[in-house]
């Protein structure tokens, strides 16, 4: 039961504040107008949050179904519990990717100066954490898969192709 409340709040609950009560906490303390909104600001809003959307929900679905164990190159199945698949193939973090363009996209939406810079803190906070917390964590966990891992995809930019994992060449 305990390993369901961490997956809610690390998928779920973290995410949700994070998108939706810090911004509606912003938004009740500063002015804004959407009828400013003008066409630029619509699409590159949209285009942010479909984004942001999309890498949140194949993340999540990926984590979920905890991914698929991809071969190390002579059959053999990875049995360590990484899921290096799905959206993990491209960035190391596409749930908080997701979550950072969503926030891009509701601060063009909104006109928001505030809630760009809580997106810029969110991913600043994140990144820091994520090097000197998660990452190290990882590396301990999960060993050579990982640092395999950490080598070949980038930790917030895409790769234009998936990484596949071979271990052995």
């Amino acid at each position: 039961m305990s390993g369901y409340i961490g997956y809610f709040k690390g998928t779920m609950l973290l995410p949700f504040a994070a998108i939706i009560l810090v911004p509606l906490f912003i938004l009740s303390f500063s002015r804004f107008e959407i009828a400013d909104l003008n066409e630029a600001r619509l699409y590159l809003a949209i285009a942010f949050f479909i984004a942001g959307v999309s890498f949140c929900a194949s993340a999540i679905g990926t984590i979920a179904g905890k991914g698929e164990k991809p071969d190390v190159g002579n059959g053999e199945k990875l049995h360590s519990g990484l899921v290096v698949s799905g959206p993990y193939a491209y960035v190391r973090n596409p749930l908080l990717l997701g979550v950072f363009l969503i926030l891009a996209g509701e601060s063009f939406f909104f006109g928001s100066l505030w809630i760009g810079l809580w997106a810029l803190c969110f991913l600043s906070f994140k990144h820091w954490y994520l090097k000197r917390v998660e990452e190290p964590a990882l590396a301990a966990r999960f060993g050579h898969e990982y640092l395999e891992y950490y080598r070949n995809v980038p930790r917030w930019i895409p790769k234009a192709t998936p990484w596949k994992f071979k271990i052995f060449e």
